[in-house]
């Protein structure tokens, strides 16, 4: 398997194919060769005899030094592998057999990327392959008897080493054969992920300090099961005994290290410092880096006085490639890794603040991939006169939380369970498991006052949550439900992916439930057997009332199963703000719902809708519509413009037809690193790249937008049939300014979709931004930077999440405000929510409507007027927009993620009323203003 590469794009990838004697083959024009060449290049070697009367082809040589002596066997032999046709055998008998390259030139801290296909006849016996000179190899114990691919990364870390020998290598009494090797050297900014050198060296510099962990025992749960890295029994120190394994990311091989397989909970790290301890950061190992290994969903810190109360401290969520820009390590990380599990892995330092005194210190990780292994952690003691500062022992602010139970929990996401007054709202639970064994019929009740009404979700995966009976207890009404499904991974994975929801609870009258009744209880059992209790406060919502509103465009990325699900969904969405029903045709299982759906919302006089398409990709696998490579990746075809793709756009043109829509999103995801890459083999895309005289990184820029392009035709003849104007037309993640991102083919960075500039005005409408982060702030450069291009919010229309984020990680419902409010301050018209599943809570539908309401009287001025990019505030810490229109200020000021209220002096002069308060002064030139901590405060000023 390949890795995906990140190469810049004016670099060349030059493959170099030995037979008899090293040349070069350039990718594109240049024909240096290999020893003078300066660019970044790939080498192949494999075994091909030439025409000379060597037994192994050039440059391959046996090493028989006294080392080796007696000499093995080495010989080329017929073997087919993909374009293979010759492999190498070595025979090795009392000692071990080598065979190495001619020397290749580097220099100190080159690393070297090498692939190696093998095999062993037996199955059994181990392969390994490395470099001379400086000795390193990798050791590889097969999984078969057939061809088996791996690759290594090693590090150059002699300053005296000027060439190095790539070997191949035979253990004793055993028999492999090699079908070839290649290597290429990794770029810099490469380097600083995958080298070893460098993330011992962050290791290193991360944890400077005190460590108040070393060499006490770790508490685990559950228990380490990993059966090589619990070799010895001494899983409780090793993680603290201060040593660090310096190989290149092989951890689940090595005894001193933790290792968890088929883990489908969060595992935790318990360490008791023996004393209530200043504590400042943590950090720790984790290995990660491809498909099986990868690195952790999510990992928190959290410190305790006492071992029972525990409190949350700094907490990491993982991020896809889409959203790797938001990658900040503050709340969201992302860090490369193939997808193959070939591909090699690599271990990286987590660093994660708590900032507290604590006896005991946890660290909770959500595995990656069901699997998690570690080799260190440390705890640095705070810094000198660390507890002057605010945030110190801010954990503790809040309520503390059970972390170590053996049993299965429901919950709340919060630690407050809403509902909404009149209108149905959707409710996710949390599902905490923590059995040991998983087995037995798993059942839950949801015990609330009498008064609060529930409609069923019936929406896949429904067989987890089936309501079984209602039981009244005097002013208590008792839901039970029961899973059809065996407690066990699968019913546990589907309640991880689907999350565990929707529930649809309300009350028609808040005065109809008591203060003493508004508590939640949350009962679980398997087999009958009660597991957990929780009890929570409930608290009720009354929203506030929505105005129409007549120019601001909100959406939500809804599928018609859910839609089809939610109780007067029509009523609430407009409730909360969202006025543009979604309509997503092309799930065929759900078109029935869709329809009954929009026959309802036109029975209720319903107009506005937002069109839902993704063309691209869904055809017959086998089909001629994708690349022609002979990867299992599969690339929708660049250079295809056959029937399936001309029915493509006839698919569009009838949705357009169908279903009357004033907004229609394309999103499209089908060119990303690994498929990019893998059109790269492929012999249209290849004829068309050279036909265009382009590299691979023009190709793929030019032709995405020629691929999409004659999407707009087909949109304006999907309303012409219909006689209807034309919906404005949007991409997902399409956008102009620094919202853009790009992917990174091998050759370099390719604009997104072809890049806004050449898209916009002449096939896409809108621009749409995506930000599914925590920080309010880059919602505002995001919004500013796409209407500083286009001057105008009716032509903006980002994507952002509610309080749970993209990625369900843990809830901070406050932020859908934020995050629409400064998206809308700074020059969007409206926003779509990616996803149902993030609005978590009515909490989320609560604060969106809250915000709506409060900028709503303003919406011709958010709309027509001025964005003003010179406005400045005294307190630079603080975010901050003006908008102007007709003799009229509109101004938010953001005091986001702060601990403590914050003041400022705004140059204002007029009559400023705080929309907030309702207080009202004039200004004079300088207007003093405080805001409270994590909020905002919103001006007008006439």
């Amino acid at each position: 398997m390949k890795l995906k590469q990140i190469l810049p794009a004016k670099i060349l990838i030059v493959t170099a194919l030995l037979t008899g004697v090293l040349n070069s083959v350039p990718a594109a024009t240049s024909s240096a060769s290999p020893a003078k060449q300066t660019v970044f290049q790939q080498y192949e070697y494999h075994f091909e005899k030439d025409k000379g009367r060597r037994s192994l082809p050039a440059p391959w040589t046996q090493n028989k030094s006294r080392t080796f002596l007696p000499c093995g066997k080495v010989e080329v032999i017929d073997a087919i592998f993909r374009n293979h046709k010759k492999a190498l055998r070595i025979t090795s008998g009392k000692t071990e057999s080598h065979v190495y390259t001619d020397p290749v030139p580097v220099k100190l801290g080159d690393v070297l990327k090498v692939d190696v296909t093998f095999r062993s006849p037996d199955g059994k016996s181990a392969a390994f392959f490395g470099i001379y000179d400086e000795f390193q190899a990798m050791r590889c114990q097969p999984i078969s008897k057939g061809w088996d691919s791996r690759c290594a990364y090693f590090e150059i870390r002699n300053p005296k080493t000027r060439k190095i020998r790539f070997f191949v290598g035979g253990p004793k009494n055993s028999v492999i054969d090699y079908a070839y090797l290649s290597f290429r050297k990794l770029k810099d900014e490469e380097i600083s992920t995958f080298s070893p050198g460098k993330n011992l060296k962050l290791w290193e510099t991360r944890t400077k300090g005190i460590n108040l962990a070393y060499r006490k025992k770790v508490t685990f749960f559950p228990a380490p099961n990993y059966i090589l890295t619990k070799k010895g029994g001494t899983d409780p120190t090793d993680l603290t005994d201060g040593k660090v394994y310096r190989g290149t990311g092989m951890l689940h091989f090595q005894s001193e290290a933790a290792g968890w397989n088929r883990q489908y909970g969060k595992i935790s790290f318990m360490v008791d410092l023996g004393s209530v301890r200043k504590v400042g950061k943590t950090v720790i190992r984790i290995n990660g880096g491809r498909g099986s290994l990868s690195f952790p969903k999510q990992l928190t810190v959290w410190g305790s006085r006492d071992g029972k109360n525990f409190y949350r401290g700094q907490s990491l969520a993982k991020v896809g490639k889409l959203e790797s820009y938001l990658s900040n390590f503050r709340d969201l990380y992302y860090l490369p890794e193939g997808s193959g599990n070939q591909d090699p892995t690599y271990i990286y330092p987590f660093e994660l603040s708590l900032n507290a005194d604590a006896r005991f210190v946890v660290f909770q990780i959500t595995p990656g991939h069901l699997s998690l292994y570690s080799d260190e952690l440390v705890i640095l003691q705070a810094s000198s006169g660390a507890e002057k500062d605010p945030n110190y022992n801010r954990i503790y602010q809040q309520k503390p939380e059970e972390l170590f139970h053996s049993n299965i929990l429901l919950r709340s996401q919060m630690e407050t369970f809403y509902i909404a007054e009149k209108e149905f709202y959707p409710n996710f639970l949390t599902l905490d498991c923590r059995k040991n064994e998983l087995k037995g019929k798993f059942s839950f009740t949801v015990d609330l006052p009498a008064a609060v009404e529930y409609s069923h979700a019936a929406s896949y995966p429904a067989d987890i949550r089936k309501l079984v009976k209602k039981e009244r207890r005097g002013s208590r009404v008792i839901y039970h439900f029961q899973s059809t499904l065996p407690l066990g991974q699968e019913m546990l994975q589907l309640a991880r992916q689907y999350g565990f929801g929707p529930l649809f609870f309300r009350v028609t009258d808040a005065r109809k439930v008591p203060e003493k009744e508004r508590f939640v209880i949350f009962e679980t059992f398997c087999d009958g057997k009660l597991e957990k209790s929780i009890r929570q406060n409930l608290a009720i919502l009354k929203f506030p009332a929505m105005p129409a509103l007549k120019r601001l465009n909100n959406s939500m990325w809804l599928s018609p199963r859910y839609m089809g699900d939610w109780p007067g969904f029509l009523s609430a969405l407009r409730g909360a703000g969202i006025n543009y029903l979604p309509i997503f045709p092309q799930w065929p299982d759900e078109v029935a719902i869709l329809d009954q759906c929009l026959k309802q919302a036109r029975a209720e006089n319903h107009t506005k809708f937002r069109l839902f398409l993704c063309p691209v990709g869904r055809q017959d696998k086998k089909s001629d519509y994708y690349c022609a490579t002979k990867s299992p990746v599969k690339t929708v075809c660049l250079a295809y413009r056959g029937e399936l793709y001309r029915k493509m756009l006839d698919q569009i043109t009838e949705y357009v037809r169908k279903y009357p829509s004033e907004y229609l999103t394309f999103d499209v995801e089908s060119w990303e690193p690994e498929t990019m890459n893998n059109s790269m083999n492929c012999p249209r895309c290849n004829a068309l790249r050279m036909k265009m005289k382009m590299n691979w990184v023009r190709y793929f820029s030019w032709a995405q937008a020629e691929y999409l392009k004659p999407f707009k035709q087909a949109v304006l003849k999907g309303a012409a049939l219909a006689k209807r104007t034309p919906p404005q037309i949007g991409f997902y993640a399409l956008t102009a300014g620094n919202g853009i991102f790009r992917y990174r083919c091998k050759e370099g960075a390719v604009d997104f979709l072809g890049g806004f500039e050449v898209m916009y005005p002449g096939y896409t409408d809108e621009a749409q931004f995506s930000y599914y982060g925590r920080n309010a702030q880059h919602v505002q450069q995001y919004a500013r930077s796409a209407y500083a291009v286009l001057k105008n919010p009716a032509l903006s229309n980002p994507w952002i999440s509610g309080g749970t984020g993209a990625y369900y990680g843990e809830p901070f419902h406050h932020r859908t405000k934020h995050h629409l409010l400064e998206a809308v301050f700074n020059g969007c018209g409206g926003v779509q929510i990616y996803s149902f599943r993030s609005f978590g809570s009515p909490l989320d539908y609560y604060y969106f409507a809250e915000a709506l309401r409060q900028i709503a009287p303003f919406e011709d001025l958010l709309m027509e007027g001025t964005l003003d990019f010179n406005f400045t505030i005294s307190n630079k810490k603080l975010c901050c927009t003006k908008r102007d229109w007709k003799g009229k200020s509109l101004i938010l000021v953001g005091n986001y993620e702060a601990v403590s209220r914050a003041e400022t002096l705004l140059p204002l002069k007029g009559r400023v009323t705080n929309l907030l308060t309702g207080k009202k002064e004039f200004a004079n030139g300088s207007y003093k203003l405080t805001v409270p901590a994590d909020d905002y405060a919103l001006l007008l000023v006439e």
